[in-house]
């Protein structure tokens, strides 16, 4: 699951602190990120998804996880690779997965994700 807010470079926003903040001011004991692609190949899912592959892209996160830790909760990062499913890769067009059999069916069509904006 993505919330895919970032405006493309994959580094979290100002908006992605806040709310992960929000989050913890919940008196959750742990928060698990929205799945963040890990090299700059073929791991994205989405447009606008975060990553973690650049120094901004972890200078980024760092600041949402000390917003985190500030309000008592620890942060898990959820790391994923899209496989032969990806619907939007700044990278490359063709995916890879390590399956030779491709998906069946059509890409969904793009839907309104969560709010990115405004609490």
């Amino acid at each position: 699951m993505s919330r895919v807010c970032t405006i493309g470079d994959g580094v979290p926003t100002e908006q992605m602190r806040l709310c992960y903040a929000d989050f913890a001011r919940g008196n959750f004991a742990a928060i698990i990120t929205e799945s963040v692609y890990i090299d700059q190949a073929y791991s994205q899912a989405y447009l606008n998804q975060p990553g973690m592959v650049t120094v901004e892209q972890r200078e980024g996160w760092r600041r949402v996880v000390d917003a985190v830790h500030a309000e008592g909760a620890a942060m898990i990062l959820q790391l994923m690779h899209a496989g032969a499913l990806s619907q939007g890769n700044r990278y490359h067009q063709e995916t890879i997965a390590p399956s030779a059999v491709q998906p069946r069916g059509q890409m969904m069509p793009v839907r309104g994700y969560f709010r990115c904006h405004g609490r």
